[in-house]
Order: structure tokens, then C-alpha cells, then sequence
């Protein structure tokens, strides 16, 4: 079951104003906001509507809006696109009257978030031993994840440099890592010893790969990659994209290439687009030139084969027949 978050926000309104609050965090998934509005709902202000607008990803949001001293709630349980309004309709009673300036209105808006997540099963590449004991630790900022030397040894030939070699981490058994997350390293050690990582969005795919190329973890990454080619979207394109280029990735670099082709307004003009490495800027374009390329052969081949499948079968009397001599004859 994916992970239920919550949160609840306030706007105060007067006379039927438009307010909105400011965008703000989903706790327990940083890559989600969200805010509330408040609108008037006819041309006189006499009513107003409340919805909620969600970015940087998709969920199913169940909400709940009630107005301080009324007795008035509503609710609304809808699914959320990336950067998509839903509302809830008219929120008043008889008792309220909104043409009047003076009188304010408290309203709150309570929502529960179902972001929309993956779960990333065991590596069934490594197992590991149930008697290997922790002789070492990573320590990420004030977070330290205690290791065992040999098995991290055994997965990843970065690791079994830092170990068995003379370096600092191995005389000492600690590890710093400064460009990764606490959590990224967890799910990714955790993946690699047989725990199923749950509720992950793309964007923690693209961590836990990122992890894996920069640690040599290489038996995990076609899997994990598979994985992000089959929730890739067009909200992840410009990380997928940086990804696809930076650790090359065909399979990848293709999907950037044909959705490059199919949304050319909506990517080729953002700042962040633009911002991408000249090369990886290059390889999309390049990329989707092969897409569009290969499209148009198919449907080529495809329209070749419907006309032979289509055409009129000759008759016995029409065939043409050539005698011994070489002479064509009709039958």
C-alpha cells in the first residue's frame, strides 16, 4: 500500500476575494507541493470555490474544506496530474454573506496525499551472508549506516579500493559520503541485501542508479533502469534525459529521443532544458531525428504491407503464360 501523507493549510477571505496560499511542501515527499485557492465563483462575488493545485508529481488527493464558525464542509477525492487544479465547487451556507467587506472568512483546507510510487523488489545478484557482522560505517552527514567490509567489498570495486587498500577508511572503518542522501544510500545497500524498497518515485530511481554508477554496482543498474523506462513520464524528462547521457543508456536515450519528437513545445523552451549539458542537449535532438526517422520507415513498410494485402487477386484468364519458344501467350 502506498504511503498516506497529510497536510492542512488556511486562507482568510474577504468579500469573495481570490486567495491562495503559497506552495507548500508535502511532508514525507519533498518532491510534491501543493496549495489551496480560494475564488469567487459568479461575477457579483455573491459565492466562492475552493481547490488545490499539485506539482512535481502525481497522487490521488482526498480533501476536506470547512470554514471556521460555519457550518460548512465539503470534501473531494480526485486524482492529481503534475501541475493540475481540482476543486470542490461552492463553499457556502445562507447564513454566509460574502458581499459584505467587512466580514471575513477562516477557511482550511485538510488533505491526505497517495502519491503515485514504485517498489523496488531484492537484486537477486547478491546476497547477503547472515554472518557477516558490521566492522565498518558510512556516515552521511549525522546519519551513519553501520557496514560489513567484505560484503561491500564484494559488490561494488569502489568499496573494496576504500577497504583493501591504505587508505584513511580502512584504517579507521568509516566512510563519509557527501553526495548522496541518507536515504538514497540506505535503499540502495538495502536493495542489494535482500529488503524489498518501497514507496519510491522516479526521482529516487534516478538516486539509487546514480549511486550504483558512481559505486560500480553494475549487476543492478539494467533492472533499475527497465524500471524507470516503464514509469518514465513527461514531468521526469529533463533528469531522465541528464541521466541517459551522463551513464549511457540506449534504451533510455531512444524514450528521450521519441518524446523529445512528441512534446517538442512543452520541453524544447524551458530554462532547465536549455541549462542541460550542450552534449545531452545534442543527444535528444539526435535522438529524436533517429525516432522520427525510423517512424516514418515503418509506416512506410506498414502502408507497403496493407496495399499487397489489399490488392486483387489475377484470374486464371488474365495470367500470362510463355510457350516453348519464348512466345508469351494468353491462357
Amino acid at each position: 500500500m502506498a504511503t498516506l501523507l497529510k497536510d492542512s493549510v488556511s486562507v482568510t477571505t474577504v468579500k469573495a476575494d481570490n486567495v491562495k496560499s503559497d506552495l507548500r511542501e508535502v511532508p514525507g515527499a519533498p518532491w510534491l507541493k501543493w496549495s489551496f485557492n480560494v475564488y469567487p465563483r459568479y461575477k457579483y462575488g455573491s459565492e466562492v470555490g475552493g481547490c488545490v493545485r499539485l506539482v512535481g508529481g502525481d497522487a490521488t488527493v482526498n480533501a476536506t474544506i470547512s470554514v471556521l464558525n460555519q457550518n460548512v464542509t465539503k470534501y473531494f477525492v480526485h486524482f492529481f496530474n503534475d501541475g493540475e487544479e481540482h476543486g470542490c465547487g461552492v463553499i457556502s451556507n445562507d447564513k454566509m454573506h460574502w458581499k459584505r467587506s467587512k466580514i471575513s472568512y477562516t477557511i482550511t483546507c485538510t488533505a491526505t496525499f497517495k502519491p503515485v510510487e514504485v517498489d523496488i523488489e531484492p537484486s537477486p545478484h547478491f546476497q547477503k551472508p547472515e554472518e557477516a557482522k558490521a566492522d565498518a560505517k558510512i556516515v552521511i552527514g549525522e546519519n551513519e549506516i553501520e557496514v560489513n567490509r567484505d560484503y561491500l567489498a564484494s559488490i561494488s570495486p569502489v568499496f573494496k579500493d576504500i577497504f583493501q587498500s591504505d587508505t584513511n577508511e580502512s584504517k579507521t572503518g568509516i566512510v563519509n559520503i557527501a553526495d548522496f542522501t541518507f536515504a538514497t544510500v540506505k535503499d540502495a545497500l538495502d536493495h542489494c541485501s535482500g529488503v524489498v524498497v518501497k514507496h519510491k518515485s522516479v526521482l529516487d530511481l534516478l538516486d539509487l542508479l546514480r549511486f550504483y554508477q558512481e559505486y560500480k554496482i553494475e549487476p543492478v543498474i539494467p533492472d533499475l533502469e527497465a524500471l524507470l523506462k516503464a514509469n518514465f513520464r513527461l514531468k521526469h524528462f529533463i533528469p531522465v534525459a541528464a541521466y541517459a547521457w551522463k551513464y549511457p543508456c540506449d534504451a533510455l536515450q531512444a524514450d528521450c529521443g521519441r518524446m523529445f519528437n512528441d512534446n517538442i513545445r512543452a520541453i524544447a523552451w524551458k530554462p532547465e532544458f536549455l541549462a542541460l549539458d550542450p552534449n545531452v542537449i545534442y543527444g535528444v535532438v539526435k535522438a529524436s531525428v533517429a525516432w522520427k526517422k525510423a517512424s516514418v520507415e515503418k509506416e512506410k513498410e506498414e502502408s507497403i504491407a496493407r496495399s499487397s494485402s489489399t490488392s486483387p487477386i489475377s484470374s486464371p484468364a488474365d495470367t500470362e503464360m510463355e510457350d516453348d519458344d519464348g512466345v508469351v501467350v494468353l491462357d
